[in-house]
């Protein structure tokens, strides 16, 4: 015989509740660019992003094991910016009977909160409350937030151009001055753009060394290019 349960965490978001009901809704398959350390992947099996019905599939990294979850969305009020989500097949179904995930966001007193609401049925007795995936949750929505943030504050940068090839298409850049330095000793950027089986692939490789030991590996940023290198495909994919 299986535990149910119920398991709830709150935390105020910065970026603006609406950023992160429209990224969790309506365009989740962004969020590896956000998180990529968390979230590898979301890829759409049924239906439409943001649509009652609909399926999806996550592929994420939990407790350094590659995990993943089919779900169903089940239920979405726009108004009250709440989506929810039944567990169909993945990792967790291995443990638990049922599984809900309720994701709510409001505001109160001009502060805005996302609520992880987990609900579940464990298959044994002896199976543990998914206390752990509770707090990556709310990692990944500390992540989501930042990655805003950044994307909000006005930065400069002066780079050397260290290395061009023509032949392969790729460029080099050594940073000089400007934010970065303030966070890293060397930062070198290579831009190499390759072409496999008919597609055109673009690669963003950063190497760095930081000033100091609890200075953050650059995730953020490369969320950033990947996010430009889009804008950019858009665009001439808009005037084609």
């Amino acid at each position: 015989m299986g535990l149910t349960g119920k398991l709830v965490a709150a935390i105020e978001f910065r970026a603006g509740g609406d950023v992160f009901h429209e990224l969790i809704t309506h365009k989740p398959h962004h969020v590896s660019t956000v998180t990529p350390e968390k979230v590898q992947g979301c890829d759409l099996h049924e239906g439409e992003f943001g649509k009652v019905g609909s399926v999806i599939f996550w592929r994420y990294t939990h407790e350094g094991k590659e995990k993943t979850a089919k779900e169903l969305i089940q239920a979405i009020d726009e108004e009250k910016k709440i989506i929810q989500f039944k567990m169909l097949e993945g990792d967790l179904m291995e443990l638990y009977k049922n599984f809900l995930i309720t994701l709510h966001i409001d505001t109160k007193d001009g502060i805005d909160l996302v609520t992880w609401t987990l609900e579940y049925e464990t298959l044994h007795d002896n199976v543990e409350h998914p206390v752990s995936l509770l707090s990556y949750s709310i990692d990944i929505t500390k992540d989501i937030e930042n990655h805003h943030l950044q994307k909000g504050k006005e930065k400069t940068a002066k780079e050397l151009v260290q290395a061009i090839d023509e032949e392969k298409k790729s460029i080099e850049f050594k940073m000089l001055e400007g934010d970065l330095m303030k966070l890293y000793k060397d930062f070198l950027i290579t831009l190499h753009i390759d072409t496999k089986d008919g597609i055109d692939l673009v690669t963003w490789t950063f190497e760095y060394k930081t000033l100091h030991d609890d200075v953050e590996h650059p995730i953020s940023l490369l969320s950033f290019f990947i996010d430009l290198t889009k804008d950019i495909e858009n665009h001439h994919l808009q005037k084609a």
